[in-house]
């Protein structure tokens, strides 16, 4: 009986223990063989094993105790930093592990130290969030008050031990503190030892006295005693208010001034006492004995001024040490050494403070200072003993060289104080008469960030608008005001206060805003250009070619297109000209015809709109590219429209005059409307009162004007560059500083004949008609990267390189110095292949040991689509190398593959051991591995760039790759109905590497062989019959017989063919496939026939009978259609035909004789329920049962 997948799993786990035993013992081995070669005077030694430690899960409760945990886990086993956070992210679950995914996908966490920060400020509670530790007292055992002990104190850093201990004894009960105070415990731990003592004597007294009652001095209060000094932290709420005892003379006189007896502020019936909260600091020359006076509680209250502190008086806000926001702070982001951090800004601290743990991450420079002390609820004191002096803070682009006192900080990195405040300047907020306003126009502010880190101010005004009551007159527009004047003389104040200026002449711009644009100087941004074309464009309608004119600077508008040039400079001059020359515009008269005139250029159109030849307004715009590009029809139509509608509160309604230089335009309404074009822009004229006139070029002088472009004056700069050929001058002043080349250039000239291969020229020395230079010489490398890494050396090879150099220069060890700077060139390293042996040995997959049990997988992709497949899946076994092939659907998951490998590989063999891949997604996807993982399947996976793992897959996709090709090269679109095909023909051939098919390994038999007939024997012969086309597109495969025959066979052609005898009046060709072979059984009674006809070696079937004729009126012209019986088939497979068709087809006059012809469009009915077709002679009785029709059964449930 086979092992089961747990017996395999089993014994896998065996082998691989015993093989980590091996290797920790061959590791052992090896560490002693290498000490044992050290000095003779080393003695070996053997390191301690190292423990296997587990960490638990942390899923976000103890944030602080998995934090020790932890750091202590990665400091046993010296994690480096940039290993910590991957390792840590596999003990997280739960609301641990969401938090983490969240803060990694969004890059909030780089560093260690940014993880335990943010996973502290997320799960572990503040360092003085909860009052607890102060107002702990015993409730129960000891121990458990211990416990409760420990963990808030484990909460809280800087406390020293005597504040520790004091908080501790003051928590006991009172019975137990008593003692345990007489005793004078000097340590935390003496404490607990003495309260553990003395709790078993009093459970022994009591046990001694069961049942009698105790004594009243026996019972004390089990209040803890009332500190000398405030709470450091709020009590949950509701918050508990701490009374002050108060003599009669105190009462009396808060009585008189109506004042609270606890907070000395005005009572009122709803009075409730604000909470303080300070830790009050000061240095070491503090005395600790000095008596205080008592600060008289009927004081009134302090000035409100601020008040500047010395450091020995220093305060810090509750919420800037606990980090909690409030109105009165602001929390921003900065930097400090290129670190994020959170700074708050907070008025009530007068000290700059850094978080310590920060400080010493960052290992900023700090000096010892005198101590200040932080002191808390009860007495105890937080010191701090160094400041960081000068460091640079980056706050929204702006640097500030900040001193900071270091102090365990929660929540904010570092808090800014008065001080910061104070530097840079008067800070305009008074936080102490902050109040709620219950106002209805008050409307909320938010802050909302933007993405360089600065703020957004946001006011919400929707509450605002609901209650705001809309105008229910609109303010007109300038131009309605305009209007409204026609022919007035007499202009109220109101009339002028629009930026015009209104009088009897007319309307004209405004002389102050002339002034305006005259004095603007040159833009220099996008936004100032923005700012003078708004202002000279609420005056365009006076100004004539405006848009021309200011095409150069709207031309700057566009996106990164802002470059200002000489063009620009004379359009900014020329639009400012032509506001000082704006003409005066009249006004308009309603009851007076209006005349337009329009032109358009190749560029831009202009109109004016005119009275009595007066304008009333100029209006001029630039053609998009796409009616530059159109006629000169289209655009002068165009600029009518435009015009028409720009101005279309004058024109409606009104008859006006149109004038236009395009001569085509006057016939507008009276031409053939051709194109759309023309329908779109009539369309849009098809409301107004108008009449089209020709108007010269010569003589539309205002509009033509407008529509032409200013000619820019331009110039024309022609350059001549010649190469100036320096290299050679370079040379020679190379070469005058090269001693060697001085030498030997004086030693050939002295004695020429020792140098008979040497020779001087143009003060150059050549070696064999080469250049000679010193093989010291620096200059050989500016030659070097000529010949090499320029355009023209190509960074070719070090054969190549040396025969380019070769044929102009020498020098001694050429083709070391090309070896080496070929060897060096980055280009040359970065962009060339290697010539080497991969490096590395191949490691084999270990063999498989049965069928089925070790495969390996692969996809097929890029094919074409064939019934709705696109891919395959490839499954091959490694021991029987057979194969099994699954086509895929385009989009497939790891679940569909999963499927497909299930229904086609697992139900016929089962759970495969293990599978070889490559790094598919499907195959490397979290389903799959958890998938086989469960199922008992190990996954191998290839390593990257390293097909040849999954070998045998590649090999197949070959194989079937060209067997497809082989067959669907005509149709690729048929390649999945080759599959099954293409399995069998794999799987039943012999393997070159088992030497027998996979058929025969995976079934212990041979495939089944083709079947063989031998000579002599009678066989039938199956048949397709074929029926010609007709009107009705169908081909019929029905017949009654299925084989014909027998017939005997004569001769075998080749394997699988074989020769039969076949009548002689055949025509179906006598060779036919062993497949269509059927062997006969039995005596032969008669020979067998076949039917007369064939096609395509395919016997044809004939008609037998014509039941009925028709005429088809549905066709041009008429049809006659014949309903035809045919031979062979049975009844139900009875068509109509058509006639003309048939009779080419068949031969039909000696099996049937047909009426005169008929229309089935003009058929009678009769009384008994049958028809006739009518016709001019009707010899032959054409009655038919009438069709009786049956309602389908389906529709029996529907009313």
């Amino acid at each position: 009986m086979p092992p089961t997948n747990a017996e395999r799993l089993d014994d896998l786990t065996t082998k691989v223990d015993s093989i980590i035993t091996q290797l920790a013992a061959l590791t052992t081995q090896t560490t002693s063989s290498s000490s044992s070669l050290s000095a003779s005077s080393t003695t070996p030694t053997t390191l301690p094993p190292r423990m296997k430690l587990d960490v638990p899960k942390f899923n976000g409760t103890d944030a602080m105790g998995w934090i020790f945990k932890i750091s202590q886990f990665f400091d046993f086993h010296k994690t480096p930093d940039h290993e910590r956070l991957t390792v840590a992210a596999f003990y997280m679950e739960g609301q641990a592990l969401g938090w983490y995914q969240w803060m990694h996908r969004n890059h909030l966490i780089t560093a260690w130290f940014d993880f335990l920060q943010a996973l502290e400020t997320r799960f572990a509670p503040s360092y003085y969030d909860d009052p607890s530790l102060f107002k702990l007292v015993q409730r129960s055992t000891v121990n458990q008050y211990l416990s409760e002990f420990e963990s808030l104190a484990n909460r809280i850093v800087g406390l020293p031990p005597p504040f520790l201990l004091s908080c501790f004894i003051s928590g006991l009960s009172p019975e137990i503190r008593r003692e345990v105070q007489a005793l004078r415990p000097a340590t935390l731990s003496l404490a607990t030892a003495l309260a553990k003592l003395q709790e078993d004597k009093i459970k022994d007294r009591k046990r001694l006295f069961k049942g009698k009652t105790p004594s009243h001095h026996s019972s004390p209060s089990l209040q803890p005693t009332p500190n000398t000094t405030p709470a450091l932290l709020p009590a949950p709420p509701p918050p508990r208010v701490n009374f002050r005892k108060l003599s009669p003379e105190e009462m009396a006189s808060h009585r008189e001034k109506g004042l609270c007896y606890n907070c000395d502020e005005t009572f009122t019936p709803t009075h409730k006492c604000k909470g303080r909260f300070f830790l009050l600091i000061s240095d070491d020359g503090f005395d600790d004995n000095q008596p205080q006076s008592p600060h008289p509680l009927d004081q009134p209250e302090p000035d409100k001024t601020p008040i500047v502190t010395e450091p020995s008086e220093a305060q810090i806000s509750f919420h800037a040490m606990s980090g909690c926001s409030i109105p009165a702070t602001i929390r921003i982001p900065g930097h400090i050494a290129n670190h994020p951090v959170t700074v708050l800004i907070d008025g009530g601290s007068t000290h700059n403070f850094i978080q310590s743990r920060l400080a010493k991450f960052l290992e900023l420079p700090s000096n010892p200072t005198s101590t200040l002390k932080v002191m808390v609820g009860n007495g105890s004191i937080l010191e701090c003993r160094t400041i960081c002096s000068a460091i640079p803070l980056s706050l929204q682009k702006q640097q500030f060289n900040i001193d900071f006192y270091t102090l365990p900080l929660c929540g904010a990195d570092v808090v800014l104080g008065a001080p910061w405040l104070r530097s840079i300047g008067p800070v305009l907020m008074d936080y102490t008469n902050l109040s709620l306003s219950q106002s209805s126009f008050s409307s909320p502010v938010l802050l909302l960030k933007k993405k360089d880190g600065t703020w957004r101010f946001c006011i919400d005004y929707r509450a605002l608008n609901s209650i705001t009551i809309r105008d229910r007159f609109p303010m007109p527009t300038i131009e309605e005001l305009l209007d409204e004047l026609g022919n007035a003389s007499w202009f109220s104040k109101l009339d002028l206060k629009q930026g015009h200026m209104v009088s009897a002449n007319g309307v004209y711009p405004e002389p102050s805003k002339i002034q305006a644009m005259i004095d603007w100087p040159r833009p220099t941004t996008i936004t100032e250009l923005r700012g003078f074309l708004g202002l000279t464009g609420f005056y365009r309608k006076f100004i004539r070619n405006y848009a021309c004119i200011a095409l150069p600077l709207t031309a700057l508008l566009k996106k990164d297109a802002f470059i200002w040039s000489d063009a620009a400079t004379t359009a900014f001059e020329a639009l400012k000209k032509a506001m000082t020359q704006a003409p005066t515009l009249i006004l308009p008269n309603f009851s007076k015809p209006f005349t337009l005139e329009t032109d358009a250029s190749g560029l831009a159109m202009g109109a004016v709109l005119m009275q009595d030849n007066h304008p009333i307004a100029f209006f001029s715009k630039p053609f998009c590219p796409r009616l530059q590009r159109s006629s000169t029809y289209i655009r002068e139509l165009h600029a009518i429209t435009t015009a028409i509608k720009k101005w279309r509160q004058y024109l409606l309604g009104h008859p006006f005059t149109i004038y236009t230089d395009h001569q085509s335009l006057k016939e507008l309404l009276t031409q053939v409307i051709q194109t759309p074009e023309q329908q779109i822009y009539l369309a849009k004229l098809m409301v107004y009162d108008y009449s089209i006139h020709y108007k010269s070029g010569k003589t539309n002088v205002v509009a033509d004007a407008l529509s032409r472009l200013p000619e820019t004056p331009s110039g024309m700069l022609l350059t001549l560059s010649l190469p100036h050929f320096i290299f050679l001058e370079q040379l020679k002043l190379a070469l005058a500083a090269c001693k060697p080349f001085i030498t030997l250039l004086n030693n050939i000239q002295t004695n020429p004949t020792n140098y008979p291969n040497h020779k001087i020229h143009n003060g150059l020395i050549f070696y064999h008609d080469r250049i000679w230079l010193d093989p010291s010489m620096p200059f050989r490398f500016t030659i070097l990267e000529e010949f090499h890494s320029s355009p023209i050396g190509g960074h070719m090879g070090v054969t190549k390189t040396l025969a380019r150099l070769q044929a102009n220069f020498w020098w001694d060890g050429m083709r070391k110095d090309i070896q080496q700077f070929i060897a060096q060139c980055s280009i040359c390293q970065q962009m060339k292949y290697e010539t080497k042996r991969t490096p590395g040995l191949l490691q084999p997959i270990a063999p498989p040991s049965a069928i089925w049990e070790d495969l390996s997988l692969d996809f097929i992709t890029g094919l074409p689509p064939s019934q709705d497949h696109v891919a395959i899946l490839v499954v091959v076994d490694r021991f029987s190398k057979g194969v099994h092939l699954a086509p895929l659907t385009p989009q497939y998951t790891s679940l569909k593959v999963a499927n497909v490998f299930f229904h086609t590989v697992c139900k016929l063999h089962g759970m495969p051991r293990s599978l070889v891949s490559d790094r598919d997604p499907i195959f490397i996807s979290k389903f799959w591995r958890e998938l086989f993982t469960l199922c008992g399947t190990k996954l191998r996976m290839s390593t990257a760039y390293h097909p040849e793992t999954d070998g045998q897959t590649e090999v197949y996709n070959r194989v079937l790759e060209q067997y497809l090709r082989s067959f669907v090269h005509q149709k690729p679109s048929q390649w999945s109905k080759f599959l099954s095909l293409t399995e069998w023909a794999y799987n039943t051939s012999i393997h070159t590497a088992t030497g027998m098919s996979t058929f025969k390994i995976t079934y212990g038999r041979e495939p089944p062989s083709i079947p063989q007939y031998l000579l002599g024997q009678f066989v039938y012969v199956r048949l397709r019959p074929y029926r010609q086309q007709s009107v009705s597109s169908h081909t019929y495969t029905k017949l009654s017989k299925r084989f014909y025959g027998p017939f005997e066979i004569l001769e075998r052609i080749g394997p699988v063919a074989y020769h039969l005898q076949l009548p002689p009046q055949s025509k179906i060709h006598p060779v036919f496939h062993c497949s269509l072979l059927k062997l006969h059984h039995g005596p032969i009674i008669a020979p067998g026939s076949l039917p007369p006809q064939a096609k395509d070696n395919q016997p044809l079937i004939t008609p037998l009978a014509i039941l009925n004729k028709k005429i088809d009126m549905t066709t041009d012209p008429p049809s006659t259609m014949v309903l035809v019986q045919w031979n062979g088939l049975p009844t139900e497979d009875t068509s109509w035909e058509n006639w003309d068709t048939l009779k080419l087809d068949y031969h039909l006059e000696d099996k049937v004789i047909f009426p005169d012809p008929g229309d089935v469009s003009n058929e009678t009915a009769t009384s008994n329920g049958t028809t006739t077709t009518a016709g001019p002679h009707n010899n032959y009785p054409t009655t038919l049962p009438k069709r009786i029709g049956k309602r389908p059964s389906y529709l029996d449930n529907f009313v």
